[in-house]
């Protein structure tokens, strides 16, 4: 069929013959039952566990570290406390941008939401409607001529702070008139009258 040491024609192969040439490395034992496809498994068996192993012992890696926490919101500000407020104010209503004042007026406020007066000048006092919310007081004047604008009414709403022994805050002023609402914005500011 063929010759020692010569490989075998793939045509004229059959079991028997497959069986007669089997190459081999110089100490390699023969055994006419294996393949040289199992040979080959076989000699990857151990490189393959090895592999197995190395994974298996890898440690996992490590999550990544969380973002700090955002720091906590400011601590809300303490509610306003009416007997802080109470006694006698000469207020101030300035432009939103200025300092030019274009009404001053006294206020008395009272240590509850009640009671509190504004008088304008050379007007009779009138009722201001109080309420509060956290550190806010925040007021309303029930319609009256204005004393920017003759003859015309304006209803009022302003919220006060009080800030190192003054209120500050702001007022906005609407005014009725025949085609439709004005507004004005303004700065207020209130000191103790003495």
């Amino acid at each position: 069929m063929f010759g020692p040491g010569e490989p075998p024609d793939p045509c004229s192969l059959t079991e028997a013959s497959t069986r007669e040439y089997v190459p081999r490395a110089r100490g390699q034992l023969w055994n006419p039952g294996m393949s040289s496809t199992m040979e080959d498994g076989m000699r990857q068996l151990p490189l393959a566990l090895g592999a197995a192993v190395l994974v298996a012992c890898t440690p996992a890696p490590k999550p990544a570290a969380e973002p700090p926490a955002p720091p906590p919101p400011p601590p809300a500000p303490a509610p306003i406390n009416l007997a802080d407020v109470a006694g006698k104010w000469t207020v101030r209503n300035m432009p939103e941008t200025g300092d030019s004042v274009l009404v001053t007026y006294s206020m008395t406020a009272t240590a509850a939401d009640s009671g509190w007066m504004v008088t304008l000048p050379n007007r009779k006092p009138m009722a201001l409607h109080v309420t509060t919310s956290g550190d806010s007081v925040m007021t309303k004047l029930d319609p009256f001529e204005s004393v920017l604008r003759k003859g015309v009414k304006v209803t009022t709403e302003g919220v006060f702070h009080l800030r190192d022994g003054k209120l500050m805050g702001t007022t906005v002023a609407h005014y009725t008139t025949a085609k439709s609402d004005s507004v004005l914005r303004m700065r207020t500011e209130g000191t103790r009258t003495p």
